[in-house]
């Protein structure tokens, strides 16, 4: 279509006086083509824009839950733009990942705290199915060994070393702590990556179709401007959606211990004394002497799940921004093929134009005759699939 639009067009204006008139008028229509694509594209990335802005705002553990609220939010204003192939608003696919992750990683976090309460084994347990067995056999080790070096008897409790002895035990405690912690990183990016796969193949699925929504109301736009271009933007060339999301969730569970001085009682031989004339006592005498020691809190079982449910969500807004930065990247990529080939679409047109004032300078009058009926049976062609474009995408 747009090779019959532009060539009968081409010719009804290669007249001398209708030829500069149309270059100037071409110009025209490049700038409305470019500000009317600018304007929509900008409008379909506002709310992904707004969402990126959120999640590039200085984070930390105490605010992720509200952010994570305020970002949840935001993603359901969105919902209504992610569309099925019959132009539908579907489930979000964002809302659903999160929800699914949460659940998963809760899942996985809280088996880990009963086994250490408990002391069972998380060996067969369903929240573990997709972890590595060797990733499987280092957690459930230090969970062990936690119980064996009595994490239970102390957790919640301040403890104070004292002696050499009582202090490696405090810092084999808050390695191990760690160590466990360390231990989930894993297990939990496996279960993330499996859930956001599978989302992701619904993100590009929507994308494509706010891509297909975004190209018709382009075409509207174009057809608008300049119906004689045959401007119809290629759904198969402009519109491609890759992706490659990695989620990255570190933990963290030791705890801080601090130095502390504190005064003893030394009692000392000083030497001996006779009484009764026949007899030796030994003299002793109290000093009090300053000591050093360690102390720290060490985490409840409540506080370490609290803690470990507030490195998720970070980890889920560092996910998010990743997600994101793709979508904005897919969008610009998506415009920059949409101005590219409507402007090659212009240019296409321009050639012929010239080509035509060439080639009809001579005999123009006659030539007329051919192309005039030609235009109005081209443009009358391009209405009619217009037509059923529409009825068929209001089925």
């Amino acid at each position: 279509m747009e090779w019959a639009a532009q060539t009968t067009s081409a010719a009804i204006n290669s007249s001398k006086k209708r030829y500069q008139i149309e270059c100037e008028r071409i110009e025209d229509v490049r700038l409305q083509l470019k500000a009317s694509i600018d304007k929509q594209t900008e409008e379909l990335k506002r709310p992904f824009s707004e969402i990126e802005k959120l999640l590039k705002k200085p984070l930390n553990e105490k605010d992720s839950d509200s952010i994570t609220e305020q970002l949840l939010k935001d993603l359901d204003r969105i919902t209504a733009i992610l569309v099925d192939d019959a132009g539908k608003t579907r489930s979000n696919p964002f809302l659903d990942w999160e929800r699914d992750l949460t659940k998963a990683i809760e899942s996985i976090t809280n088996s880990v705290l009963d086994a250490l309460e408990d002391g069972k084994s998380i060996s067969g347990n369903k929240a573990f199915e997709y972890a590595n067995p060797k990733d499987l056999s280092v957690l459930e080790a230090l969970i062990q060994g936690l119980i064996n070096e009595g994490y239970r008897e102390y957790a919640g409790k301040k403890f104070q070393a004292r002696t050499q002895e009582e202090k490696d035990k405090l810092r084999k405690l808050n390695k191990q702590l760690n160590a466990l912690s360390y231990s989930l990183e894993p297990i939990v990016n496996d279960v993330a990556r499996k859930v956001l796969d599978r989302e992701v193949g619904r993100i590009k699925d929507a994308m494509k179709n706010l891509f297909v929504f975004h190209l018709e109301s382009l075409k509207k736009t174009a057809t608008d401007i300049a119906p004689d271009l045959g401007i119809n933007f290629p759904q198969s060339k402009l519109i491609t959606v890759d992706s490659t999301l990695r989620p990255k969730f570190s933990f963290k569970g030791g705890f801080p211990i601090l130095p502390e001085s504190y005064t003893e009682e030394v009692i000392e031989k000083t030497g001996t004394r006779r009484f009764l004339f026949f007899f030796k006592k030994d003299v002793y005498e109290a000093r009090i002497e300053e000591r050093s020691g360690d102390n720290a809190d060490i985490p409840s079982f409540k506080y370490l799940g609290m803690s470990w449910k507030l490195q998720k969500s970070l980890g889920n807004i560092e996910v998010y921004t990743q997600t994101f930065d793709w979508l904005l990247k897919q969008i610009d990529k998506f415009n920059t093929g949409v101005e590219s080939f409507q402007s090659e679409v212009v240019d296409r047109y321009q050639a012929r134009l010239d080509r035509a004032y060439q080639d009809t300078q001579i005999d123009y009058d006659s030539k007329m005759e051919i192309w005039q009926p030609l235009k109005e049976e081209a443009e009358m062609i391009a209405s009619q699939i217009n037509q059923l474009g529409a009825e068929w995408k209001n089925r």
